[in-house]
């Protein structure tokens, strides 16, 4: 941990905590001259450290009467790649869309439970 595990989107950090951190790399395999050269001519308090932290899921999705639910990145706790809020979140819309047509308009909230159960 750097100390800099506060949430915030514009903490800086300076080049000699990520030549650092570039150092600390397991393995054999480090970093190639060049990014270490980039870092290097970086000029101070541009560098921003966002971390990637483990978010627990949420204990549950849904209101209290299953008339609002959470879907993307609000109920499912993955990393920032690849779009994965995005597409969790169509995926979600087609699964709460399909159980609400196949539940009716009378079963909303048992529609709503049968699309966290799904997903």
């Amino acid at each position: 941990m750097t100390g800099s595990e506060a949430e915030s989107w514009n903490h800086t950090i300076e080049a000699d905590e990520v030549l650092d951190g570039m150092d600390q790399v397991p393995g054999q395999a480090k970093w190639a001259p060049i990014f270490r050269e980039l870092v290097k001519c970086t000029p101070p308090k541009t560098i921003i450290n966002f971390e990637l932290l483990w978010r627990n899921p949420q204990p549950t999705w849904t209101s209290p009467g299953a008339r609002v639910v959470q879907i993307g990145d609000s109920a499912h706790s993955y990393l920032p790649a690849s779009g994965n809020g995005a597409t969790q979140a169509i995926e979600d819309a087609i699964s709460i869309a399909s159980c609400l047509q196949i539940g009716g308009k009378e079963n909303i909230p048992q529609s709503v439970r049968t699309h966290i159960r799904f997903r």
